[in-house]
């Protein structure tokens, strides 16, 4: 475990070199060397590489007041301090009182000013002496916190300026207690730390500015196409610059929240800012109908135990351990949440994944932060965020505009698709009345012969007659445009099923012989008050499609009855329609066969179903086939 922490905190100090935090080597100072010599031209010196360190046997940082004072630390042996030997002086989540000793030199024949820099925001307890050889034991701290006034200095990183006399030898005692145990202590040259920390803030503030610019022009893209969306990102980057700003020191007011309005509200920021991006996560995956239901659901329940964790450490007094556990988990999902848009093939997938990459390595170093406060600073992790925070708005935006192309793209698709289904309406609705024109004069001839011989030729005329008032209606406009449902849709009156059955089996017998086919009809004595052209129109589309589509056997037409309803069944033995098909075929210009016609035999059915109240179901007919029953309604109605 020792070798991994040491390479993590290896490799984050690389990071924090590459963007321009500053950071001192670690040295291996042997016990007897571990003595500060303030010299100037070395200046800043991390107290970590000089110090010694002891844990009060018995303080706390609730019991700060029974910690250990001078005079007992001045009077323990030198062999009670252990050397720090890591980078920074941290010791993980605890909240012992820590005893820091530092040897100082001077070795000029001038008296030297120096800052001793805590390199952090006001929290905790902590407590500075000087003790100078062959002076007496200072009766003050020389810096004490918290004290009775707040700390008011514009740095809102606490420091305080000392003296070292000419050749003077003295010693650093600082005591101090926090949840992290952290103390990145450093001394620098009084007259240049306040313009190293105006720099260091002014390049924080720029590198926030830029931050904030990029995340409000994909906050602004994301609220465009998806506004709940928008919503969880934005609570997600407003409650990570707050988070952030406390820890870097930046617009006081801020700190001022979480030091003196609620101690524990750095730790709420935290929490709501990782809720956020999980539901924020959540509302993406639900814009992409092709991710499970059940992934939404796992991101809700975890930023619920996000809550849940929270409070319990809040108010119910639990350990911290679990927050961090369940964080840690958290910041797993988020990455696993890449993949799954990279599997699920999600719009902008590619770039979403790089931002859920980009952050799990911005919220590991912080999540770990306060048990690896030996290895780098919480300021160095905070960064390194910031950083992160700026390259995963990037990642998102550049999601967002591929989405946007996409949803373009398949508008353009559609719209294609809608200009030319309406041409082929259009041409079909022309060929439709042209041909109905070209052949209305041969029926009528056709009719007025059959006249002559009315004996003869008595079936002929009704098939006639049927497709003369077949043609009236294309050229009046009854073509297959949908049309609500209409209760006198046509006129209703009684008649003998027979009569349907009959006209059926003259019009169709000769095609299905054609065919090698059986056409039956069975005769019945039931009689129904319909509107019989529309009856024939629908049964003779129904039979003419089972025709076409039957290559084996035959097709049957019969009457049907239940307690107060008739009907007329289409029975064939062809290769059946499942579901899919059977919704389709009721699309206009969609055939299930290679055959002639335009595919609109079920589109008419459907319509004139709905106009006149019949009630069509479609089963399987067993062993082969489809059974087509249409139900008439009762006389009452």
């Amino acid at each position: 475990m020792a070798k991994q922490l040491k390479l993590l905190g290896i490799l984050l100090r690389s990071l924090c070199v590459f963007i321009g935090v500053s950071c001192t080597p670690l040295l291996a100072v042997a016990d007897d060397q571990r003595v500060l010599v303030l010299d100037e031209a070395q200046a800043p010196f991390n107290l970590a590489e000089y110090s010694s360190y002891l844990i009060d046997p018995v303080a706390f940082e609730t019991t700060w007041q029974d910690r250990l004072q001078l005079e007992g630390l001045i009077g323990l042996p030198a062999t009670s301090f252990a050397p720090v030997t890591t980078r920074k002086i941290g010791f993980g989540w605890s909240n012992a009182v820590h005893h820091i000793k530092t040897p100082l030199v001077n070795p000029t024949d001038q008296t030297q000013a120096w800052v001793l820099a805590f390199n952090q925001i006001a929290w905790g307890h902590k407590v500075a002496y000087l003790v100078i050889e062959g002076e007496p034991l200072p009766t003050e701290p020389l810096f004490i916190f918290p004290d009775v006034e707040p700390w008011q200095d514009r740095d809102r990183f606490q420091h305080i300026e000392f003296e070292m006399p000419s050749n003077g030898r003295g010693t650093l005692y600082v005591s101090y207690a926090n949840n992290s145990s952290y103390a990145p202590l450093s001394i620098e040259n009084a007259g240049t730390y306040e313009t190293r920390r105006m720099v260091s803030e002014l390049r924080i503030y720029i590198l926030l500015g830029l931050v904030l610019g990029v995340t409000v022009l994909t906050v602004s893209l994301l609220g465009v196409l998806y506004q709940r969306v928008a919503v969880f990102y934005a609570l997600y980057l407003t409650f990570s610059t707050f988070h952030l700003c406390y820890v870097l020191g930046l617009f006081p007011f801020i700190p001022f929240l979480a030091e003196y309005v609620y101690p524990i509200m750095r730790f709420w920021w935290a929490a709501f800012a990782l809720m956020s991006y999980l539901l924020f996560q959540r509302s993406f995956f639900a814009t992409a109908p092709q991710v499970p239901k059940w992934v939404g659901r796992v991101l809700l329940v975890a930023a619920g135990l996000v809550l849940a964790t929270t409070f319990a450490f809040d108010f119910l007094g639990a350990p911290f351990e679990p927050v961090i556990v369940w964080s840690s988990v958290c910041i797993c999902l988020i990455a696993a949440n890449g993949i799954v848009a990279i599997i699920k093939r999600v719009s902008g997938r590619w770039f979403f994944a790089a931002g859920c990459l980009m952050l799990v390595v911005m919220l590991v170093p912080l999540n770990l932060s306060d048990f690896l406060t030996a290895h780098y600073t919480y300021e160095e992790a905070a960064t390194v965020f910031l950083f992160g925070l700026a390259f995963e708005a990037i990642a998102l935006s550049c999601a967002m505009f591929a989405r946007v192309r996409e949803l373009r793209a398949e508008k353009e698709e559609a719209l294609v698709a809608e200009l030319k289904a309406a041409e082929e309406r259009r041409t079909m609705s022309e060929r439709l009345a042209t041909a109905a024109h070209d052949i209305q004069q041969p029926l009528t001839s056709m009719k007025l012969a059959a006249q002559d011989n009315q004996k003869q030729l008595d079936e002929l005329g009704g098939a006639i007659e049927f497709l003369d008032e077949i043609v009236k209606s294309q050229l009046t406009g009854d073509g297959i445009e949908h049309k609500p449902p209409s209760s006198d849709a046509g006129e209703r009156e009684e008649i003998e099923l027979n009569v349907i059955l009959d006209n059926l089996k003259t019009m169709f017998t000769a095609e299905a012989d054609d065919k090698g086919l059986t056409f039956e009809t069975v005769p019945t004595s039931k009689i129904a008050f319909v509107n019989a052209f529309a009856l024939m129109r629908v049964l003779s589309n129904l039979v003419s499609n089972a025709i076409k589509n039957t290559d084996t056997g035959g097709v049957t037409v019969q009457s049907i009855a239940d307690e107060d309803r008739v009907g007329v069944e289409v029975r064939d033995t062809g290769p059946g329609l499942s579901p899919e098909q059977l919704s389709k075929l009721k699309t206009p210009y969609h055939r299930a066969g290679d055959y002639d016609g335009h595919g609109l035999g079920l589109a008419i059915v459907e319509q004139l179903c709905a106009e006149n109240r019949f009630e069509m179901r479609v089963e399987p007919n067993e062993p082969q086939g489809t059974s087509f029953q249409i139900w008439l309604p009762a006389p009452e109605d």
